[in-house]
């Protein structure tokens, strides 16, 4: 019932927070999920909203129950999961609805552990085709922890005019090796492109396309932390041009290549509306449950009192009888 009911109102608040954007004529949301670190995903909206190619709402969500409600809705056009503690990453409950939306068509953009099986396995081997045994160490440059990021393959509107080298803080970054710590790529029915690998060749950019038309983009090594005394503070990869640039490639990239929101958005309105009415319905359904417990409850009750009232006026009658014989 806890559950439940935490649903029904994480369902509200997404409903009111979300209205004025869906209510917007066609245009596209793209959701940020950052549990309880809204400003990381603040960083990445203002990077979004600075680009001309994005033309769309943003909305930042930090409860998965809010997220995992909105994210099938017809107008969100791309998802982007930047969880920075690995509890936040696990997504076990929200995991099928995620894949849904990408086998459905539509764009992630994945950071950090939320893109390795360890924290995320109902959900990564199919939206981000990686996944992981080993771990990557970090080096340490300037008092902050990085990966170094060696292109591999490009793909011109992602990762054409970037340098062949960069730099990217991280703390964590797995994926899947032999014995020897060398990678080694598990079998996917889609198209991956390693963008950038790090030591082992253990891939850090991974660009995927899948046979449903869905597309992501995984940065497994964006292992980020809140705290700005940490070698690995979020604001300092923001500070990287490179990663700004290879950020909302990324994401435009992703877009592109994923049809869902151009074949849903002619019937959001309609979508909508019926699931509202879906929702109205079921909220019908449960009260007129409610009621009937009631009543059953009420005469349960009355039946409870009937036969109080019935004892009573037994004992009453042998009462008097009693009373009668012994006069």
């Amino acid at each position: 019932m806890k559950r439940a009911a935490a649903i029904v109102t994480a369902s509200v608040i997404a409903l009111l927070a979300l209205g004025v954007a869906l209510g917007q004529g066609q245009s596209p949301l793209i959701l940020i999920y950052s549990g309880f670190t809204p400003q990381w995903g603040e960083e990445l909206a203002d990077l979004i909203r600075s680009d001309d190619r994005f033309d769309a709402d943003i909305q930042i969500v930090e409860e998965r129950e809010v997220y995992e409600t909105v994210v099938n809705f017809p107008r969100v056009q791309a998802a982007i999961l930047c969880p920075i503690t690995r509890v936040q990453a696990s997504l076990e409950d929200i995991s099928n609805m995620t894949v849904a939306f990408f086998m459905d068509g539509g764009a992630i953009i994945g950071m950090g552990d939320v893109c390795t099986t360890r924290y995320a396995p109902g959900m990564d081997e199919t939206v981000f085709s990686i996944t992981g045994n080993r771990s990557l160490r970090t080096l340490t440059i300037d008092d902050r922890k990085v990966f170094e990021y060696l292109k591999k393959e490009v793909i011109d509107e992602i990762n054409g005019g970037l340098p062949s080298q960069l730099y990217l803080e991280g703390y964590l970054a797995f994926y899947s090796a032999n014995p020897g710590g060398k990678y080694v790529a598990i079998p996917t029915d889609g198209t991956r492109h390693i963008l950038y690998e790090g030591e082992n060749n253990a891939p850090l950019v991974v660009a995927y396309e899948s046979p449903s038309g869905g597309s992501s983009v995984a940065f497994p090594g964006l292992t980020v932390q809140e705290n700005q005394d940490r070698g690995n503070y979020y604001g300092y990869v923001v500070e990287r041009p490179e990663f700004r640039e290879l950020f909302l490639n990324s994401l435009a990239w992703a877009i592109e290549n994923s049809p869902r929101y151009q074949r849903l958005s002619g019937i959001a309105d309609e979508a909508l509306e019926e699931e509202v009415s879906r929702r109205a319905e079921l909220a019908e359904e449960a009260e007129n449950l409610r009621k009937r417990i009631e009543r059953r409850r009420l005469m349960r009750l009355a039946v409870v009192w009937a036969v109080g009232i019935v004892v009573c006026l037994v004992i009453g009658l042998k009462l008097v009888v009693v009373s009668d014989g012994a006069d």
